[in-house]
Order: C-alpha cells, then structure tokens, then sequence
C-alpha cells in the first residue's frame, strides 16, 4: 500500500508570484502552463527539481516556532523583484504551502506593497485558503511590519492608496 496521492497545490497570489506546494513543483508540465521562470524554494527538504529549465533560489527554512524566518525576508524579495523585473513569473514553495512560503509571500506583500501583516496573511489566504504560518512566523512577521513602516513612516498603500501612518 502506497498512501494516499498527494495533490498538486499551487494559487496565483499576484500577476507574477504563485504558491504552492512540492508537489506542484514537481509538475514540470503544470509549471510550464503558468510560465513560470524562477522557483523559490522556502524549505531545507527539497532541492531544485528541473535546474535546466527554471532559476531557483533555495532557503534553507526550518518549520519551528523558533527559526528566525525574518532573517531571509530581504534575500526572498530581492528574488522575487528580480524575477519580475525580468518578466518572469515565481513560484514560491515549501512541502506543503501552508507555512514557511506563506510566510515568505506575506513579507513580500508587506514590503513591496506596504500591506499590514493581517491586510497580507488575509489577502495570502483568500488566494491560498491552506495558508496557516507558525505563531512564531506570525510574530516576525508583525515585527517585520514594524520595521517596514519605521523606515518609510508615511507610506503609501498601492493596494487601496490609503496612506499608511
């Protein structure tokens, strides 16, 4: 007996980022349909699965209430600028989808877009319902919100121009 299938999750988050899960990085025609350029890949587990075809960046992320996640918040959006800035489109992944790459999107939305973290984690997960970060995932993301809006204090949201104070 081999266990039960394992589905293929993947969700457009934005234009150019999708979310999914090993699965789904594992379907080269799946990825290939959404054209995706850049695959980052937010977990120690897994390493790249077609090198010769996609651009990866791996971060070596630990699924523990105490990894300090925050600490590739700033190398996960370089990546992910730098994919888009070329017309590329990422796929953001970890075993599952629900943690570690979540998380990984929510600071991007908070950076790039000025998000709060719960205006992102609600956005991430009316996109990709599984989306369930760690509490300590959720406490460095709200730090991270907190840092972003000290160093740009009257920021404004692309998302709905409200201005962020």
């Amino acid at each position: 007996m081999t266990g039960l299938p394992t589905l293929d999750i993947l969700n457009r988050i934005t234009d150019d980022i999708y979310l999914g899960n090993s699965s789904a990085a594992k379907n080269l025609s799946l990825l290939k349909s959404i054209a995706i350029s850049h695959v980052l890949i937010c977990c120690s587990e897994v390493g790249p699965s077609f090198a010769e075809t996609f651009i990866y960046k791996k971060l070596n992320i630990q699924e523990t209430f105490d990894f300090n996640i925050g600490a590739y918040f700033a190398e996960a959006y370089d990546f992910i600028e730098s994919a888009i800035n070329t017309d590329g489109r990422v796929l953001v992944y970890c075993m599952q989808g629900q943690s570690r790459s979540p998380t990984i999107v929510i600071s991007y939305l908070i950076k790039k877009y000025g998000l709060t973290c719960r205006k992102a984690l609600k956005t991430v997960k009316h996109k990709h319902p599984i989306t369930e970060p760690n509490a300590g995932f959720i406490d460095q993301l709200s730090d991270y919100e907190k840092i972003i809006k000290d160093s740009n204090p009257s920021m404004t949201c692309s998302v709905c121009k409200c201005l962020i104070q």
